[in-house]
């Protein structure tokens, strides 16, 4: 999804106060960040390590004090020995940073590396873990320069956060101590493909945030990242494991499916109520008195939604003064009970929205350090800082909120694959023909209409289900035990992502059905049983009424987005094209944001 933002002022990085919006802005819209301003407790806890680092502080024996992941090595190798000289732990910081570069896989979509370069940025600007603030600004330079690191998806379990990704992430902006600064150890940048320039052999084929592929090529990092005039830096101390320790690529996944989510159950209700069209359903199941009878928050949003999308339409049946004329006087569950699914979708989206923004301000790499002033009681000295090894990097909070989201969202594609059924169930869909096609008496049974789009979204949903199986039940040790439980957040949350562009696809086909039961609607046919010079017959026949049929307010601004793209379906022709418009419109928001223009406010 491309949104461009160039309007957007810049974002200023405080640690605190990132939101979910404004990842997306910078992501996806090239929204920039401000230089930079590193607050006392980031600049004073980096010279307390500098210090430690420095052997110019001692213990009550008088040796020089042992400050884990400072002056000792990391994990599971911690105080075998105490470093005599600060190179000993620059070298650490390089080899941590070099050694952890191992992950596999496709790159990660820009989009979502330019998220994380943010939300680790702000991180380390929380002041919690002892970097020199030009690092910090390296990493924010990089992104303003629009510079898109090569990190490959797979190699991280989630803690000590997502440390193959990030390594891969950092290896641009530092260099060794002393000697070569090799071009194949500074990491790669992927680049735009031009095809006057560059041999297509050489591409690489990476996701869009669309879901499509794009072509890239791969360039060692240390050039362009010097070119565009961004220092490359010996890592001191403790700065390695700064860098590349935390759940910031599962926080950078997570946000994004967020948003995403979000859009998506929108288009969910906006294809729900379409789909009531077509098939002449009934009003009263959206009645807000229903939803208040139980209470579920969502629940409520999502019916009101409903209904007033459905303002106005004249296809439906019954409304809060008049009953159903029909029997049996309700459609089956998956429109009936579509406000408690989606309902439930949205309750859960709220939760994780919450988990996420948390993350997006957390301090999350280890070990931590805190002035006196930040610990939990009076102990310490004014000014006496601690390093606290603790588990803030665990992902288990990012793993729970993907796996329920995934979970919820495979339920919305669910629920709509049996929308489309009905649909395309001749004796479901209110006299309409099978398939959604108009047969000529002579072409009956020569077209499929859409009988296989279905086929894809039952595939989907089919999926989805396994997908969905949370990752955040298994853990693997690693580290010789010492990190004996892990979360697999970035698993959880990579699969989560794949769910929502699943039910993109799903949610797309059931606009696209809808919008050609909506044109039978409109143009007053039906396919049904007829008497002609003394014979019973069935086809399409006119249907003659007083009254013009007329759709919802939003409906109608849906049905004209989609026919704007879609003409209607005459005859079988290729579906894929149709299907990927479609379901270009749902994840890119450009149908809920046509039927927000015609409402005049957003949906709940």
């Amino acid at each position: 999804m491309n949104e461009k933002n160039a309007s957007h002022s810049p974002i200023t990085l405080t640690g605190d106060s990132l939101t979910i919006e404004d990842v997306v802005a910078v992501a996806r819209g090239q929204a920039r960040v401000a230089p930079l301003q590193p607050g006392d407790r980031a600049v004073e806890s980096w010279q307390w390590v500098k210090r430690v680092s420095d052997g110019g502080l001692h213990d009550e024996d008088g040796h020089p004090l042992a400050v884990y992941s400072v002056n000792t090595p990391f994990g599971s190798r911690a105080f075998e020995s105490v470093f005599e000289t600060p190179e000993q732990s620059q070298w650490l910081s390089r080899n941590l940073i070099t050694s952890h570069s191992a992950g596999v896989g496709r790159y990660f979509s820009e989009d979502v590396v330019r998220a994380a370069m943010l939300i680790r940025a702000n991180t380390l600007a929380k002041g919690f873990s002892g970097i020199r603030p030009g690092v910090i600004d390296s990493l924010i330079q990089a992104l303003n320069a629009d510079i898109y690191p090569a990190v490959p998806e797979k190699g991280s379990v989630g803690a000590s956060g997502d440390l193959a990704p990030l390594s891969h992430l950092v290896l641009m902006l530092c260099r060794p101590p002393h000697g070569p600064d090799l071009e194949e150890e500074s990491g790669e940048v992927l680049l735009p493909f031009d095809p006057q320039v560059h041999d297509p052999a050489e591409c690489v084929a990476v996701e869009s945030a669309g879901g499509q592929s794009a072509l890239k090529i791969r360039a060692r990092a240390k050039d362009i990242v010097e070119r565009a005039g961004i220092m490359r830096w010996v890592l001191q101390a403790k700065e390695g494991l700064a860098l590349n320790n935390g759940a910031t690529f599962s926080a950078a996944l997570a946000a994004l499916a967020v948003h995403d989510a979000e859009n998506l159950v929108k288009s969910a209700e906006i294809a729900l109520a379409m789909t009531v069209e077509g098939v002449r359903g009934y009003r009263d199941a959206f009645f807000p008195q229903v939803h208040r009878a139980r209470g579920h928050q969502g629940q409520m949003t999502s019916a009101a939604n409903a209904l007033r999308l459905l303002e106005g339409s004249n296809l439906l049946d019954g409304d809060q003064s008049t009953d159903p004329q029909r029997c049996p006087p309700q459609d089956a569950y998956s429109i009936r009970c579509a406000p408690q699914v989606i309902g439930a979708v949205r309750d859960v989206l709220a939760w994780v929205r919450t988990i996420v923004e948390n993350e997006l301000n957390a301090a999350t790499d280890n070990p931590l350090i805190f002035a006196s002033e930040d610990a939990a009681d009076d102990y310490y000295l004014p000014r006496l800082y601690k390093a606290v090894s603790c588990g803030n990097f665990h992902g288990e909070p990012l793993a729970f909120a993907m796996d329920f989201l995934g979970i919820a969202i495979a339920e919305l594609g669910n629920i709509a694959e049996r929308r489309i059924f009905r649909l395309l169930t001749g004796a479901l869909n209110h006299n309409l023909e099978a398939m959604l096609i108009r047969s000529a008496e002579r072409e009956v049974g020569m077209h499929n209409g859409f009988m296989i789009a279905q086929y894809t979204a039952t595939a989907l949903v089919s999926e989805n289900k396994t997908l969905a199986h949370p990752d955040s039940v298994d853990s693997i040790p690693t580290c010789e035990d010492q990190e004996d439980h892990v979360s697999m957040s970035p698993n959880a949350a990579r699969h989560a992502r794949e769910i929502i562009w699943n039910v993109q696809q799903i949610v797309g086909i059931e606009m696209l059905c809808a919008a050609q039961a909506i044109d039978f609607r409109l143009e007053g046919q039906e396919y049904v049983q007829y008497c002609e010079a003394d014979a019973v017959k069935k086809g399409w026949r006119k249907i003659e009424s007083a009254v013009a049929p007329t759709l919802g307010a939003g409906t109608q601004a849906a049905y004209e987005r989609i026919r704007a793209l879609i003409e209607h379906r005459h005859r079988d022709r290729v579906l894929y094209p149709d299907i990927a418009r479609a379901a270009s419109e749902v994840s890119s928001g450009n149908v809920v944001q046509a039927v927000e223009r015609a409402l005049g406010n957003p949906l709940g």
